[in-house]
C-alpha cells in the first residue's frame, strides 16, 4: 500500500504484485509510473511466500524534480537493515529434526535372600 496515492495525491493506493497498478511484471518487484512529485509512505502489508513482514514495514520515498525514478533498495540484491533505503527482505527459515529411538540400559535389580 502507498500513502498518499502517487497518481493523484489523494487517499491510498493498494498494489499487489503484477496487478494493474504494478508496471513491473517481475515477481517481487513493483513500479508505479506517472507518480506526482512528493513524499510517499510505502507499507508492506502482506509478505510474499517464503518471507515474513519486516519489523519495520514502512519505507519513505520521495519523487522529486532531481530524482524522478527513486528506488527502495537495490534491485537484484538483498539490502540488510530496515532503513528507508533497504529492501523488504525478512526471509523465513526452517527447522528440521529427526526422531530417534533411545535405548535405555537394562536395570538390574538385586534379589534379596532371606
Amino acid at each position: 500500500m502507498i500513502h498518499l496515492d502517487p497518481t493523484d495525491g489523494v487517499g491510498d493506493l493498494t498494489v499487489t504484485d503484477n496487478d494493474a497498478n504494478d508496471n513491473d511484471k517481475h515477481n517481487g518487484q513493483f513500479q508505479i509510473t506517472n507518480a506526482l512529485l512528493g513524499t510517499y509512505t510505502v507499507i508492506e502489508t502482506v509478505a510474499p511466500s517464503g518471507y515474513a513482514l519486516d519489523d519495520d514495514t514502512d519505507r519513505l520515498i520521495t519523487v522529486s524534480a532531481t530524482e524522478l525514478n527513486p528506488v527502495i533498495g537495490s534491485q537484484g540484491s538483498d539490502d540488510l537493515g530496515n532503513s528507508d533505503e533497504s529492501d523488504f527482505h525478512n526471509r523465513l527459515g526452517s527447522i528440521s529434526w529427526r526422531s530417534v529411538s533411545i535405548r535405555r540400559p537394562a536395570r538390574c535389580r538385586a534379589a534379596r535372600s532371606s
